[in-house]
């Protein structure tokens, strides 16, 4: 089944493998804030680590950063605004990096099994990319790709083979 998916010319088309990036990368963070502004011990961690890390105005900031990523990533799954929730998403990313970084990754003991992903699946270095190409958009590269096939669509017609 998967050879004749990948056989299809389905994924030959920019347009569904963007969709599933840009859904997953959605999702992820929405689940990130959401257990960050409903699980209180989420919460408090984050609290702690806003503390830790020197973050300025950490009452504001406790809701604030949490509420960003549900928001963003809930844009970006559904893909409403998805170039501004990209560029959020790009936002916090970049200072959870630069604050925080990988030493917290081992030290996270996930709610469930969803938050495990998460926590797995946030190696800023691997979704800075998603949201830095979401935000620069499809529809140029799509446009381009689709160009391209369609040239080489019109070049195969041409030699007899």
């Amino acid at each position: 089944m998967l050879h004749n998916v990948l056989n299809s010319g389905l994924l030959a088309d920019t347009a569904i493998p963007f969709a599933i990036a840009r859904i997953a990368t959605g999702s992820f963070f929405a689940l990130s804030g959401f257990h960050k502004l409903f699980n209180s011990a989420r919460h408090r961690t984050l609290v702690n680590t806003l503390k830790a890390c020197g973050v300025p105005c950490v009452p504001a900031m406790q809701w604030f950063v949490p509420s960003i990523e549900l928001t963003a990533g809930l844009g970006l799954a559904f893909g409403f605004l998805t170039p501004l929730a990209a560029l959020g998403l790009i936002a916090i990313c970049v200072v959870a990096t630069c604050t925080d970084g990988l030493k917290r990754i081992r030290s996270w003991q996930p709610l469930d099994k969803a938050d495990a992903v998460d926590d797995l699946l946030y190696l800023p270095g691997v979704y800075l990319r998603h949201p830095a190409e979401l935000l620069r958009g499809s529809r140029g590269r799509s446009a381009e790709l689709g160009r391209n096939h369609q040239q080489l669509s019109m070049t195969r017609e041409r030699i007899p083979l």
